[in-house]
């Protein structure tokens, strides 16, 4: 748009895309249109100094305005204008107005992408860097500036050996040089920050000129070093888990071939003088039968399958308790405790959480040789959400337990390890490596967990967290006779052959008569044959097709006052406690000496509460 004005700055001239720009027609122009008519009113004070400068030759150049349409609507212009000079005097100016609207709205849009783009990278977790071909960084977000701890203006200008040392510089490098020639990374590295570890992952790709020449390296890496490290937990604790399948499975079938060998035994001792030539030999491989039915519990302890008996228990009572027999053969060791006053109290097997503290007593001792310290203490605690989402259990009350030690302590290695099955620190002959591993099952299968701290040379402190419960502990007294009926009548049920002859054999030899089934339905069928004819039910947990659970429960309709004894070598996610809760007897642990199963069929048969 062309323009030509004098010096009372009313147009003389303007063509016509001048007049189409600013919705006028000629006529109308023409009759004293000035130059302020077409200006937003905010500007025209400007514009008069402007024409005045240039009028005396001080301005050149051009300067953006906000126009006005004829409608009054208002639009941006760039305005070019120059003096029109006669006789050496000014007599108006002449020049050019374009119209910058959709330059101005490139313009906005751009400053609009650019404050995105800046909000995103400023508010982004991610570190988000730029660096050039040198390899040297030009642009870093907030997030990397706190990875670094320093000010994002001296991070820039700087390269990646100034940071993370000679050897992750030489692995960045590399893979730099490979998105410099075109390439898009991927990957996952980890490097020494502020001499830490940390993994991330990390997204590199080429940043290009408006040529396509690449100019540089654009990154996001995402720091993962904690997620790696839940992940790999998850994995310890899935392969625990399937270990503790495997070795459950073992112990069971394990137990079965203890039960026939301890069961003919204790028939073979059963009318035998003790000066007999064989009844030392029969006794030693009675002792034998016992060291490994101990293997088989720490199995099971590792297994979480071998909670028999839950009672509500006062911790402190029985941390003193296990505390004060492990002293009695220790006499190098020191014990210190610090119980909290109004513990609360636990669900647990009592028999289970001595193994636990006598395992960690022992622990303590191993790595003390010259004699040390151990420092136990109690605690009430509440676990939030985020607590029992680190711990994997669930937020509540808990009783904590700690153990701390005076000893050689553990390297990190050693300590992500010591709660694996058959994994120990002592030379060869020197142990299972099962005891922190039984330790880990029975605390997971009481809904708790256990964590280690240790240093080398600084000692091992153990935590665990044991869920608190509401009931309270109830003295009871329980009057036992020793009556033993040969009339009575015994239902033997079990799907094992050697175990139905062994025990049927035993029941046999005490005076009892013996009725057998070798499942859940044929001991449901013989019951509800002869219930009134019989006395007591010894009845196996783990069977195929109908399982102790659902035969006791069927066997109970039959007859509600059943009386009835469980027998297993382990139970299976607190089976065995569900089915004693439901009104079941007694439970009989596998393998049993003849002398436990007489006990118990006594105690069911005649006990009775006063």
């Amino acid at each position: 748009s062309v323009f030509e004005f004098d010096r009372s700055k009313i147009f003389t001239f303007a063509n016509r895309h001048a007049l189409e720009t600013f919705g006028y027609s000629e006529s109308e122009f023409m009759q004293g249109v000035s130059v302020l008519d077409i200006i937003a009113p905010h500007e025209r004070w400007r514009v008069a100094q402007n024409i005045d400068m240039i009028m005396r030759g001080v301005k050149r150049g051009a300067t953006e305005y906000t126009a006005l349409h004829k409608d009054g609507s208002a639009f941006p212009v760039m305005v070019y204008s120059t003096p029109i000079v006669t006789d050496g005097k000014p007599r108006g100016l002449r020049g050019i107005i374009i119209d910058i609207t959709e330059a101005k709205r490139a313009e906005n849009a751009l400053q609009e992408s650019e404050a995105r783009f800046r909000a995103v990278i400023e508010s982004a977790r991610d570190s988000i860097f730029i660096k050039d071909r040198t390899l040297r960084y030009t642009l870093v977000n907030p997030a990397m500036a706190q990875l670094l701890d320093m000010p994002a203006s001296e991070i820039v200008g700087k390269a990646d050996g100034d940071y993370f040392g000679e050897e992750a510089d030489r692995h960045i490098r590399a893979v730099d040089l490979r998105v410099l020639n075109g390439e898009i990374v991927e990957e996952e590295h980890t490097v020494p920050v502020q001499g830490e570890p940390k993994t991330f992952h990390v997204v590199k790709t080429p940043m290009c000129d408006n040529g396509g020449h690449i100019i540089g390296i654009c990154g996001i890496a995402r720091d993962v070093t904690e997620l790696r490290k839940m992940e790999d937990q998850l994995r310890d604790a899935q392969k625990m888990e399937a270990i503790g399948t495997l070795a459950g499975g073992i112990a069971h079938d394990f137990n079965n071939l203890l039960m026939a060998i301890q069961g003919y035994t204790s028939l073979l001792l059963f009318n035998l003088n003790n000066d007999h030539p064989h009844y030392q030999k029969l006794k030693k491989i009675e002792a034998n039968v016992d060291s490994g039915a101990d293997l088989t519990r720490q199995l099971l302890g590792f297994a979480q399958t071998g909670r028999y008996q839950v009672k509500p228990l006062d911790m402190n009572e029985t941390v003193e308790k296990a505390a004060a027999m492990f002293s009695r053969t220790r006499k190098e060791i020191l014990i210190h405790h610090d119980y909290q006053d109004s513990l609360w109290i636990i669900n647990a097997d009592r028999g289970q959480i001595e193994q636990v503290l006598l395992n960690l007593f022992i622990n303590a001792w191993q790595a003390m040789p010259k004699g040390g310290d151990i420092h136990i203490e109690t605690k009430n605690v509440a676990l939030r959400q985020d607590d029992g989402t680190r711990y994997g259990i669930r937020p509540g009350r808990y009783v904590k337990i700690s153990v701390r030690d005076t000893g050689v302590g553990m390297d990190e290695k050693t300590q992500q390890r010591i709660f694996e099955p058959f994994f120990t620190t002592k030379e060869m002959k020197r142990g299972t490596g099962l005891g922190l591993a039984a330790v880990y099952g029975i605390v997971r299968g009481h809904g708790g967990v256990i964590t280690v701290e240790s240093e080398q040379n600084r000692g091992t402190i153990f935590h665990i967290y044991l869920p608190a419960s509401v009931e309270k502990i109830v003295s009871r007294h329980v009057q036992v006779t020793m009556n033993f009926d040969g009339r009575k009548t015994i239902l033997l049920v079990d799907d094992e052959a050697m175990i139905i002859d062994v025990t049927g054999h035993i029941v046999t030899a005490l005076g009892y008569n013996v009725l057998v089934a070798r499942s859940g339905n044929e001991a449901v069928k013989i019951f509800r044959e002869k219930c009134g004819d019989i006395d007591l039910v010894i009845l196996d947990m783990i069977m195929p097709e109908m399982g102790g659970g659902e035969t006791f429960d069927m066997l109970r309709e039959i007859d509600p006052e059943i009386k009835v004894i469980l027998s297993s070598g382990y139970s299976i996610d607190g089976e065995a406690l569900e089915i004693m809760e439901r009104g079941c007897n007694a439970f009989l642990q596998k393998p049993y000496q003849i002398d436990e199963l007489r006990q118990k069929m006594s105690d069911v048969l005649t006990m009775h509460e006063v």
